[in-house]
């Protein structure tokens, strides 16, 4: 029906297109990026709140901005709105400042037709939505830019905008990069430390970019480095990304459900470490190739795999092909619903080790979304200790510092 209303010279507008044209991109500040994005403009807007500087989050996150907009468009706040693929992609603004993340493949293909709704047809076509957000930028207009991924870098070059790249390997002249250990922040030539990677509170190397991303916008809309370094100390994470989840009888339960393709559940499993022994994997199939995650899976000696359907069938065909002669393969277990996997993995994982959600798939078909997910997941992690009949304790702060308690966060 709207292709044929468009066709007849109709005109087709969206939520975010409505409010562009009343606020205007000066007070906005866009994030976007195949993951991270939540994080980063959470992030973002507490940097900014702490730095005195009045801001809302909006957005893919957050709620609708048109909710909160005066309708004569007066308002002297700063607007941090998350946008994701489909909310960029019939978009014809860009904002002030612009932060764009990594590109990786999702959302691709239909291979469900009543999911069409929820796939580009292409990666082109993802990428091309995702360069909304700077598209429309003059070279009065900022876009800060995560040099390390190869997408993002390419869609920086084509920019008109004032670029400001942030990297863990290479240091920049203007932006935000890691040494030594350190986050610095650099423009014109002056360069001033912002805190140390060790007063991150975020799991996970992946995290750096993230931080790196908002005190970079943060730093350019006004906020202070001395401010700064308080405020990311004070910050927590969001729900279902790569959170402490509980522990039962020594066995450690880690939420990712956020992680809806390989490279997401990579890096998770990088920032865990060694004593992840059982991951919690599949889900709905969007033809993502599994090919890296088998190898990395085989290369962490992982004992257990619980597998969803549909995709967790052929995740293990891309794990046996890794398999050599030398090399024993975890054993898969495919399951049906979350108290199965839970269960699964109270009874093979050791006091000590770590049961890992990070699926690598999207949540459709057995769940609504990912939140149901994650929900599911702690609801099994409660039943299991209730099963075990083990008395809840207080959250860790890092895996390092758990013992073999059981302990449940929230309960």
């Amino acid at each position: 029906e709207l292709v044929a209303y468009r066709a007849a010279g109709g005109s087709v507008t969206s939520h975010l297109e409505l409010f562009f044209s009343i606020a205007g991109p000066q007070p906005i500040l866009g994030v976007t990026g195949t993951k991270g994005k939540s994080t980063t403009a959470s992030l973002l807007h507490h940097l900014l709140q702490d730095a005195g500087i009045e801001a809302v989050l909006a957005g893919n996150i957050g709620a609708p901005p048109l909710q909160s907009l005066p309708a004569d468009g007066t308002d002297r706040r700063q607007w941090v709105v998350e946008c994701s693929s489909y909310q960029l992609a019939e978009l014809h603004s860009s904002p002030r400042i612009a932060v764009l993340l990594g590109v990786v493949p999702e959302h691709l293909g239909v291979h469900d037709p009543s999911l069409a709704y929820a796939h580009h047809p292409d990666f082109a076509s993802y990428v091309a939505a995702k360069e909304t957000i700077t598209r429309y930028q003059g070279p009065d207009d900022i876009l800060v830019f995560n040099a390390d991924n190869e997408v993002a870098a390419q869609i920086a070059a084509r920019s008109r905008a004032r670029r400001f790249p942030v990297s863990q390997r290479d240091k920049t002249d203007c932006g935000a990069y890691m040494d030594n250990g350190h986050l610095l922040y650099a423009n014109q030539g002056v360069v001033e430390e912002i805190a140390d990677v060790a007063s991150i509170p975020l799991l996970g190397a992946f995290n750096q970019i993230n931080v790196l991303a908002a005190v970079t916008a943060a730093r350019l809309a006004g906020a202070s480095g001395a401010v700064m370094r308080r405020s990311i100390a004070s910050f927590r994470g969001l729900p279902h990304r790569l959170e402490f989840a509980g522990e039962v009888a020594g066995v450690s339960f880690y939420d990712d459900s956020i992680s809806t393709v390989p490279d997401a559940t990579i890096r998770a499993l990088e920032a865990l470490g060694e004593r992840v022994s059982t991951v919690i994997l599949g889900g709905h199939d969007r033809g993502a190739d599994f090919s890296a995650l088998a190898r990395t899976l085989m290369q962490r000696h992982l004992r257990h795999l619980l597998l969803f359907s549909p995709s967790g069938p052929r995740l293990w065909r891309a794990v046996e092909q890794q398999c050599g002669a030398a090399e024993a393969c975890p054993e898969p277990h495919f399951v049906a619903d979350m108290q199965t996997a839970v269960d699964l993995a109270m009874r093979h994982a050791r006091p000590g080790e770590i049961c890992l959600l990070s699926p690598a798939s999207a949540s459709y078909g057995t769940f609504k979304n990912f939140e149901q997910r994650g929900r599911a997941f702690r609801e099994a992690i409660a039943r299991a200790a209730a099963s075990a009949q083990m008395a809840p304790a207080s959250q860790p702060q890092t895996p390092r510092e758990e013992n073999a308690s059981t302990r449940l966060p929230g309960r």
